[in-house]
């Protein structure tokens, strides 16, 4: 597993290094904000928990910026305060998981794994050596490259963003309930925040805006589908 922690308390980041090193994780601290972006850029199609520690964070939209970096990276929080709100600010932030002080190793440890799995499943969906092409309806899907196409059309898309888009594809018409979808491409059943879900498909529906043979559609209370549109 690999672990990039940013705390700005050197003393704690170094001792949480060593413990998830001695635990067999391949782990390494960050000085900064931009450090950290730029270690996420490197392994940007690699299953990787971030060790977060809030007051390490300007802005909580931070968290956004760095899962657009880096789509398969786990982001767990470490929250100092004790309310609610809190927890909520951080989780609609787009944060996978999140821990409060004061913690055990062990469940940081065992809650930082977890994400990984979930982060390793997306990366076996989204990386299928064998299928260099997919044809879905009249669309042309390359999962290495992450591009679909339609007629002259070329869509470029993000690992996660893709997932979501063949899943919807594979069940057209079919409602997907917030829930399904985030459990699906995030598997974060732990956390129950689906803002990154609403996210996600308003960002698709605008990348997809070109393809008008596709209409993604929003339920209200029910969740979303999408539809081939007969030209």
């Amino acid at each position: 597993m690999r672990v990039l922690i940013w705390d700005k308390n050197p003393l704690q980041a170094q001792n949480l290094s060593r413990y998830f090193n001695d635990e067999g994780c391949l782990a390494e601290t960050l000085p900064h904000y931009k450090a950290l972006r730029n270690r996420l850029r490197s392994l940007s199609q690699s299953p990787v928990l971030v060790l977060l520690n809030t007051q390490s964070l300007s802005r909580l939209s931070q968290i956004q910026s760095l899962q657009q970096l880096a789509p398969l990276a786990s982001i767990l929080v470490v929250c100092h305060g004790q309310s609610i709100q809190e927890h909520l600010d951080v989780l609609n932030a787009g944060a996978d998981s999140l821990i409060v002080q004061p913690y055990a190793l062990d469940l940081l440890l065992a809650q930082g794994k977890a994400l990984l799995r979930h982060g390793r499943r997306s990366q076996q969906r989204l990386t299928k050596p064998e299928a260099t092409l997919l044809h879905v309806g009249a669309l042309k899907c390359f999962p290495t490259a992450q591009i679909v196409q339609w007629k002259n059309h070329k869509i470029q898309l993000n690992p996660r963003a893709f997932a979501l888009f063949l899943f919807l594809c594979e069940h057209p018409e079919k409602i997907h309930g917030r829930e399904d979808l985030y459990q699906m491409i995030w598997g974060g059943e732990s956390t129950r925040s689906f803002r990154q879900v609403d996210n996600a498909i308003a960002s698709l529906r605008q990348a997809l805006k070109p393809l008008t043979c596709v209409q993604l559609e929003s339920h209200y209370g029910k969740g979303y589908s999408l539809t081939f549109v007969i030209s």
